[in-house]
């Protein structure tokens, strides 16, 4: 990833990094509130019958297909909401809602929906930790259910296998 140097040494990419962190910390309540709200209205819609990808006994909030909570809030400065298909290693494609920035970064707060999203053997938190094995400087845990990948299109194709 090309970084533009700044005058006192932190990288664009580091600079925006660090923004992005704080909006996070700053709206994490707000974050966790959306995903149960847009959790209950799917569950709601689906009159009451609880698909696996929604049980919260099987999986995280953001492990969820959740990705429409976007419609509800502004993400950090800098950064748009974006609706694309989303590549899960060649085979497999699905429609998402994420946030593009600048230096062709992205950030995502429901990324564990494409590990395994078969899988219904799996435990809360399993997905995410998948993801954060693979790639640790790229996925946050806050607890309560919510995660966060940040980082560079390119590298978290190459180290996750998952393309924004």
């Amino acid at each position: 990833m090309v970084m533009c140097e700044r005058i006192n040494g932190e990288s664009e990419v580091e600079e925006i990094a660090g923004a992005v962190n704080e909006w996070s910390f700053e709206n994490m309540k707000l974050l966790i509130s959306l995903l149960k709200k847009k959790r209950e209205d799917y569950v709601r819609r689906r009159k009451g019958r609880l698909p696996s990808s929604l049980d919260l006994r099987k999986r995280w909030l953001s492990e969820m297909p959740l990705c429409g909570f976007w419609e509800d809030i502004k993400p950090p400065q800098g950064f748009a909401v974006s609706y694309q298909e989303v590549y899960v290693n060649p085979s497999r494609q699905d429609p998402h809602l994420f946030a593009n920035g600048p230096e062709n970064l992205v950030l995502c707060f429901t990324p564990g929906q494409f590990v395994e999203p078969s899988n219904k053997n799996m435990q809360p938190g399993e997905r995410i930790g998948i993801l954060k094995a693979r790639a640790p400087e790229f996925v946050e845990i806050y607890g309560d259910g919510l995660a966060r990948l940040f980082g560079g299109r390119n590298e978290v194709w190459e180290k996750l296998g998952i393309s924004y």
